[in-house]
């Protein structure tokens, strides 16, 4: 539910509540589901779209770079979405 309502902040340009939202929620999942679970890394990935959008790029290039590394570990080097997303 976090997240859907932390969509929507982003899409509104509302990129503080955005952020909130998506860091409880990455944590949430984290928490339950474990770090490397593929829902934990999409709302990672999107907590980084939304410090990219707030002009928060060293934490959204961090934060990419951690999601990419994850997904590497749990899809594989060459599993089609991560190269897509490296190149």
């Amino acid at each position: 539910m976090r997240n859907n309502l932390a969509n929507c902040h982003l899409q509104a340009g509302r990129f503080v509540e955005a952020i909130a939202l998506y860091e409880q929620a990455a944590a949430g999942r984290a928490r339950v589901l474990g770090d490397n679970h593929s829902l934990t890394l999409s709302t990672r990935n999107s907590l980084a779209d939304a410090y990219e959008s707030a002009g928060r790029h060293i934490e959204a290039i961090q934060l990419f770079e951690q999601v990419a590394a994850g997904r590497a570990r749990v899809l594989g080097e060459d599993h089609p979405p991560h190269t897509q997303h490296t190149q």
